[in-house]
């Protein structure tokens, strides 16, 4: 060895610290004497400590199984030295360090690639079972990593996983809120679903409903065209039977139209009559007028002896002003009112003459 680099320990325990190989102060003690050459020594503090001091030298032994030898001397201060060991990875000295269970060969911490603390947790067995990384390559069946050089790159990948999820989760808070946005519009959806379905069957009901008044429809259709059927009937029979008791014969193609109209108050229902020709109608009323027993039962209708008027037809209007003018001629004492030509006729007496009232305002007429 030409080049020694060397430590300086204050006592046994301190030597301990340093590496579990190194030898307690009993086993310095035991060891071989040997002769010291300080020419080999060349730092200042270890040629100093062997010049002063007596040498011990540890051959190679299952304490001391370096392949070069350890040097320790001790003096009667209790200052023990001990040389450094050189690294077979990079070649350089170093105190404390790891020996491969394989080769036994020394290695600092750097080129070993293991802290000192996993060293040092890894106990006897497990470092004596320990292979340098050469060895391991060269071994059909590499051995399992120590717990202690995979620890750190155990807890970089963790690390970095736990980056990686943390950075996942970063859009969560949004997507929660998008889904419960999704849920409030699928409550909004559905609840349009059901009103749209609740409308669905209204519909539904009211489409059977027009459905069935349809089919009525359809069936009074049939109805009227059977009743247009017998009404067109009856006008030739009523026209016949008219002109029978009348004794005024007129074609029944000047019956225009022929219906039923109901009257205030009552049950029965009058016969309208609409002529074609005015002139026809007017020779028509006054027949039947002058005859005084015209009944149902002169019109063929047996059964019944119910008598039978023939007027003019009135609108609402002209009748509203004949009730006015009946009430008015009562309280004034006249003694005909009568309808002609669809004009309202007005007399006090048989000797009186007749006026015509055409609205309210001819009622002032009454004296």
């Amino acid at each position: 060895m030409s080049d020694f680099r060397c430590q300086v320990l204050t006592s046994a325990l301190d030597v301990k610290r340093l590496s579990l190989n190194w030898l307690t102060l009993g086993k310095i003690e035991k060891g071989t004497r040997a002769p010291f050459d300080n020419k080999n020594v060349t730092t200042p503090l270890a040629k100093r400590a062997a010049l002063l001091h007596t040498r011990y030298k540890i051959s190679n032994t299952e304490e001391n199984i370096d392949g070069d030898d350890v040097f320790m001397v001790r003096s009667q201060s209790r200052i023990y030295l001990r040389f450094a060991m050189k690294c077979s990875a990079c070649g350089g000295g170093f105190n404390d360090g790891v020996q491969c269970g394989a080769c036994k060969k020394h290695l600092d911490f750097g080129c070993a690639q293991m802290s000192k603390t996993g060293w040092r947790k890894l106990g006897n067995e497990r470092r004596a079972a320990w292979k340098c990384s050469a060895c391991r390559s060269s071994s059909p069946a590499s051995a399992p990593a120590p717990a202690g050089a995979s620890e750190p790159a155990s807890l970089e990948a963790v690390l970095k996983e736990v980056k990686d999820l943390r950075r996942q989760l970063v859009g969560l808070p949004t997507l929660i809120q998008d889904v419960k946005s999704i849920k409030d519009e699928l409550k909004e959806l559905k609840s349009s679903c059901d009103f749209a379905n609740n409308r669905l069957d209204g519909f539904a009901i009211k489409i059977a409903e027009v459905e069935n008044r349809v089919t009525s429809v359809e069936q009074l259709q049939a109805t009227v065209v059977s009743l247009e059927t017998d009404v067109s009937s009856l006008k030739s029979q009523l026209s016949a039977m008219i002109c029978k008791a009348t004794n005024y014969s007129f074609p029944k193609t000047q019956i225009n139209y022929l219906h039923r109209v109901p009257l205030h108050g009552s049950k029965e229902k009058a016969i309208v009559v609409s002529f074609i020709n005015r002139y026809v109608k007017e020779e028509f009323v006054a027949s039947a007028r002058a005859c005084k027993t015209l009944s149902a039962a002169a019109l063929g209708f047996t059964g019944t002896s119910q008598r039978v008027f023939v007027n003019d037809h009135l609108n609402a209007e002209s009748k509203n002003l004949l009730n006015k003018t009946k009430s008015a001629a009562k309280e004034k004492n006249f003694n005909y009112v009568w309808v002609k030509y669809g004009k309202i006729h007005v007399r006090k007496n048989e000797t009186s003459p007749a006026f015509i009232v055409y609205r309210e305002s001819d009622l002032n007429k009454f004296a």
